[in-house]
């Protein structure tokens, strides 16, 4: 029985910034019969800064929260939304948040230039990473992305990598115009068109932007061009690895409440259009 929606549980992700995304995603976080009473016990404060708003892919943490799996773990967890991986990595490393959960991609370069930063368990390890439009662009391959404007966010791992991009496929990047938007506008912008495509995960944005225009979208994947590493994990500051002991539980709840969601998931034979949603089950449901 679903007794929690998406909606509740999200409450646990603290910004002002409420996108419509995140209500639609309503039936994400699966309200399974019964929170488990967690024992009185002194808990460790702690913030998990997320590498954009809040979207299908953080559904375990919120349910985690919710369902009392961090609580259970002694951790006291508080989910802030963040602004591309590049800026949670920049302030784990600085301190200001205790977890991050973030692009490798983005942390490797930043850690590269001396930011005291490690991941500590990897949750997505094919890329998602791509540029993403309407079908009807007729864009078939990247050389059909010279005279078009690309929605990036700065900083983030899609952009970071895009140069990278540039060159295995041939592009000439001067004829490529790049906008720089915070995350929650690239997605309105290819909506209204204001721009040809966006840099997103095709395995969310993609299906969002799919169903609520009801327009059929394409995607050119990183990894179809011989960039597939790993992406997304929780990211520590160095300075934190002595704290084995929080470090552990972290990852523990976490892998718990990802296998739990994932397990309701498959229970509940959920009918997926394509494989790209599929692996994304939290954000096709409903978007």
């Amino acid at each position: 029985m679903r007794e929690i929606l998406f909606a509740a549980a999200m409450s646990h992700v603290l910004d002002s910034r409420r996108p419509a995304l995140v209500v639609a995603l309503a039936a994400v976080v699966l309200g399974l019969a019964g929170t488990p009473a967690s024992a009185q016990k002194p808990r460790d404060a702690a913030t998990l800064r997320l590498d954009f708003y809040a979207y299908g892919l953080h559904a375990p943490f919120a349910y985690g929260v919710e369902k009392g799996i961090y609580a259970e773990q002694g951790i006291d967890l508080t989910i802030l939304e963040g602004n591309g991986s590049g800026a949670t990595v920049q302030q784990v490393g600085a301190g200001t948040d205790r977890f991050g959960f973030a692009d490798a991609t983005a942390m490797a370069r930043l850690v590269s230039k001396g930011l005291p930063a490690k991941m500590i368990a990897n949750y997505v390890q094919t890329s998602p990473l791509a540029i993403i439009f309407f079908a009807d662009k007729d864009i078939k391959a990247p050389k059909d992305l010279e005279g078009r404007t690309i929605a990036f966010t700065a900083g983030d791992a899609i952009h970071q990598l895009f140069p990278a991009f540039v060159k295995v496929a041939g592009l000439d990047k001067a004829k490529v115009q790049e906008v720089l938007l915070v995350p929650a506008a690239k997605q309105t912008a290819v909506m209204t068109g204001t721009v040809d495509a966006m840099s997103g995960f095709y395995n969310v944005q993609a299906a969002v932007i799919e169903h609520e225009t009801k327009r059929p979208v394409r995607y050119l994947r990183y990894a179809d061009y011989g960039l597939g590493s790993i992406t997304h994990g929780l990211v520590v500051n160095t300075r934190s690895l002595g704290d084995a002991s929080l470090n552990c539980r972290m990852v523990k709840a976490t892998s718990l409440a990802r296998n739990t969601v994932r397990k309701y998931l498959r229970a509940d034979r959920v009918e997926e259009p394509r494989r790209s949603r599929r692996e994304a089950p939290c954000v096709s449901r409903n978007g």
